[in-house]
């Protein structure tokens, strides 16, 4: 593994030793929310009432460790400013991908926003996959679209399972697990077979490769499997196989900044503190 990211190692592994806190499970819905347009993720429009009182716990106990790490823009997070950390609103801000809510909660806090983005979205990880274990059972069978159908997150890497070589795309944030055809690129819908190709690490052509699609740029892990990865075990294959990204990103190939789908998710019924955002990105 690249040295770079080894500091996030223990930061992993206090985010797996969370996950079963009851916390998350108690906020997590139960079903999705009637109505939704057919194209939202299932989690698109809910509500998530999180006590606030161990979240606010978690996401300090995950920021200090952080901060007493080798990560980038650790020393910012070791002089935050506690006290103005809007701990629910960051969750919110991780879960929808709000790069604005970041940046004003990283300025009212005097924290570096990019390592604050990288720590929210590990604190959000616990609450997603709860909500994940809740919506699975209502996951449309026919689902077609690339990205998540819980989380709208496009997938960290895709499963070819069992005997039967099924291809299963992988949602690292909630657990999200759907089929999808073999040349279909989940990125931009591209199905022809001359524009795609592979990455295949020399000696695994059977064990995993990199998916690519010329038509978008993009790439997806695969990882030849026996079973479904568990849930909890994705975060830690996505970064066992860190070298697959590596090899795709040298030759041009990217995955999307910006997440399948624009999800609308509220935290509680609290009233955010007024923010300034100083108009930068997260």
């Amino acid at each position: 593994m690249n040295p770079e990211w080894r500091p996030w190692l223990g930061l992993v592994e206090e985010t797996l030793d969370a996950l079963n806190d009851p916390t998350w499970s108690a906020a997590a819905p139960d079903e999705p929310v009637p109505h939704r347009p057919p194209d939202a993720p299932l989690l698109h429009d809910a509500t998530l009432r999180v006590d606030p009182r161990p979240a606010r716990r978690w996401v300090r106990r995950l920021i200090k460790a952080a901060a007493s790490s080798a990560t980038p823009g650790a020393s910012t997070l070791a002089r935050m400013r506690f006290r103005r950390l809007d701990a629910l609103g960051l969750l919110e801000a991780a879960i929808t991908y709000d790069p604005l809510l970041i940046d004003a909660i990283a300025t009212e806090t005097d924290a570096d926003a990019h390592a604050l983005a990288a720590v929210a979205q590990l604190a959000a990880r616990p609450l997603l996959q709860a909500c994940g274990r809740k919506l699975a059972p209502h996951v449309p069978v026919g689902w077609s679209h690339g990205y998540c159908p819980i989380c709208g997150a496009w997938p960290a890497l895709a499963e070819t399972r069992g005997i039967e070589r099924a291809r299963r795309l992988r949602c690292a944030r909630c657990g999200g697990d759907w089929a999808v055809s073999v040349l279909l690129c989940p990125f931009c819908g591209e199905r022809d077979h001359r524009r795609q190709g592979s990455l295949v690490p020399d000696g695994e052509e059977e064990l995993r490769k990199v998916d690519t699609c010329r038509s978008c740029r993009g790439y997806v892990k695969t990882i030849t499997t026996l079973t479904a990865i568990p849930a909890p075990d994705l975060l830690v294959e996505d970064l066992a196989t860190l070298e697959l990204d590596i090899a795709a990103l040298e030759r041009g190939y990217a995955r999307p900044e910006r997440p399948g789908y624009g999800l609308s998710v509220q935290i509680g019924d609290r009233a955010r503190p007024p923010l300034t955002p100083s108009g930068g990105g997260a």
